[in-house]
Parts: structure tokens; C-alpha cells; sequence
């Protein structure tokens, strides 16, 4: 599945207000936000239970993260290739 990143700054996660909605029991209600910020993509982990990893490396809660076209995310047991 491809999701697009259309609409940003935007939430993944089980809640109403994710605009990208994940069904996975592994995944918070507001898991994780994916940002555009001064030219670049960046995902922020919400604190969730189960983390959110780039490249298998935990992210510290609340704290943005730069991704790049290939890296590896992981969101509970659900993981994305990032593409650009």
C-alpha cells in the first residue's frame, strides 16, 4: 500500500485524528507526526507504547527526525519504506 504525504504536517495512528489511519492494535491512536520542515521530511514519535524506529533506532519521544527516500520506518509492527 502507498500513502501519500499530501496534506502535511499530518498524525499516523488508530485516532480520530490521524490523517493517516493505521487499524493495527500496535499502533497508538496518535502514534507519530511527519512533518515538512525548512525543506525537509521529518517524523516525530508521539510518545507511543511501542515506539516509532528509523532504520531499526527507537526515536525519542517528540523529538523530529530528518528521513531521507530510503529509509526504513517501523510504527509498532507496521513498516514503510519512505519514498520521495
Amino acid at each position: 500500500e502507498e500513502v501519500e504525504l499530501s496534506s502535511l504536517p499530518t498524525i499516523l495512528g488508530r485516532g480520530n485524528e490521524a490523517g493517516i489511519l493505521r487499524l493495527n492494535r500496535r499502533v497508538s491512536g496518535k502514534h507519530a507526526r511527519f512533518s515538512l520542515e525548512h525543506g525537509r521530511y521529518t517524523v516525530t514519535d508521539w510518545q507511543s507504547t511501542n515506539g516509532t524506529y528509523v532504520n531499526n533506532h527507537r526515536l525519542p519521544p517528540f523529538q523530529p527526525q530528518t528521513i531521507v527516500q530510503g529509509d526504513r520506518l517501523r510504527f509498532g509492527e507496521e513498516e514503510a519504506v519512505f519514498l520521495l
